[in-house]
């Protein structure tokens, strides 16, 4: 079955289950090769701000499944989830789904069932195939960036991947982008022109700038000063933090005044992203980065910090590896290569870092996969 017959067979299986995709609360739909999960996270926490109720659908989860949903602005219970998933699953076990499209079924049927303002949805891989994409409408559409990943599924090219993701764009529909890359941004071009939906491009229609203790976001002549992000830190962080302030200024106009949208920054919070532990007096840092583009954005932030650290890398199978270290030469004093599948690799090699007297200056940088997380949080706390 090819990806065009699983989609057409999710569009079915929605259709036996009464249609719920057609009633959720005003959606922003979100794709991009990185910086998706972040955006969703800032808009969430501007939209809270000022008193809206909020789902959301995000991926992959870190330590838990239920992690994915937030309803109505609550996190899903695992008795919720489980009560979900039991009405779900004879479609599963009947045409064989897939983990994505099991879990976007239950995304559908919990937001089209429980009240909320708004809601907010990212892309799995792709876009126009993509289970999300069943939706009909949305209130906004945002392409984050676009960058080489997933190509088995989207195409060699970056104008493959580009089209891939610019399936998403409706008819009417703002459409916002912070892609740079001009191949890529055509096609968002010509995509968004065919559907007759507004284009807003970063550095076009809004822009920000970083300064030395502040950033500064500006749109149609207006400019707003806003302090440093409180919890996702990084320049690439700034990026997607302007794709929110834009895509919430043009969906939702006059809405949220500065107050709210400064609080709301300073406030997102987005696990995973250069989070920052402190274990036996050492500095450890994590970073689901899984592509070049986000390796680099690692290498911005280190460098700016003058700074080299003990990286540990690990991948899943298929991935360029060999790229993504070569990123992070310059913030490098010592890379560990391990195995994904290997759960005891990472606190060995944690371990013999720490307790080798020669490496006591370095910080610990885990990087190259979001599936490291659970187990580096394990290995802390434990």
């Amino acid at each position: 079955m090819d990806s065009h017959q699983r989609f057409a067979r999710f569009q079915n299986i929605l259709n036996q289950l009464g249609n719920p995709h057609l009633h959720l609360p005003p959606t922003i739909h979100v794709a991009g090769t990185n910086g998706k999960g972040s955006t969703i996270a800032f808009m969430r926490s501007i939209m809270e701000n000022a008193g809206y109720t909020v789902h959301t659908y995000t991926s992959p989860h870190l330590m838990n499944v239920t992690e994915r949903f937030m309803v109505a602005s609550k996190p899903l219970s695992q008795n919720q989830f489980d009560q979900t998933f039991a009405r779900i699953e004879p479609y599963s076990e009947r045409y064989g789904l897939g983990f994505f499209e099991q879990m976007t079924l239950m995304a559908f049927l919990l937001f089209a069932e429980v009240k909320a303002d708004y809601c907010l949805m990212e892309v799995g891989i792709g876009g126009e195939l993509d289970p999300t994409n069943a939706i009909t409408h949305s209130l906004a559409t945002i392409i984050t960036t676009i960058d080489y990943d997933h190509m088995d599924r989207l195409g060699p090219t970056l104008i493959d991947i580009a089209h891939a993701k610019a399936g998403i764009i409706k008819d009417n529909c703002p459409v916002i982008t912070g892609v740079m890359e001009p191949q890529a941004l055509n096609i968002i071009q010509e995509k968004a022109s065919t559907h007759r939906s507004p284009l807003y491009k970063l550095g076009t229609s809004f822009d920000f700038k970083i300064m030395e203790s502040a950033w500064q976001f500006c749109m149609a002549s207006k400019c707003i000063k806003l302090p440093y992000l409180g919890n996702l830190r990084g320049h690439h962080q700034v990026h997607n933090a302007a794709l929110a302030i834009a895509a919430l200024m043009i969906a939702l106009p006059n809405t949220f005044n500065t107050q709210v949208i400064e609080y709301g920054i300073k406030q997102a919070i987005w696990p995973g992203r250069l989070e920052q532990f402190i274990y036996q007096g050492r500095t450890l840092w994590f970073d689901g980065a899984h592509n070049v583009q986000g390796a680099g954005a690692l290498c911005q932030f280190f460098k700016q910090r003058k700074e080299q650290l003990c990286v540990i890398v690990a991948q899943q199978d298929g991935r360029d590896t060999e790229a993504f270290i070569s990123e992070l030469y310059d913030i490098t004093y010592q890379l560990y290569k391990i195995n994904l599948n290997d759960q005891q690799a990472l606190q060995f090699t944690i371990k013999n870092i720490i307790t080798n007297n020669a490496l006591n200056k370095f910080s610990i940088l885990v990087t190259g996969s979001l599936y490291l997380y659970s187990l580096l949080c394990k290995y802390i706390n434990n």
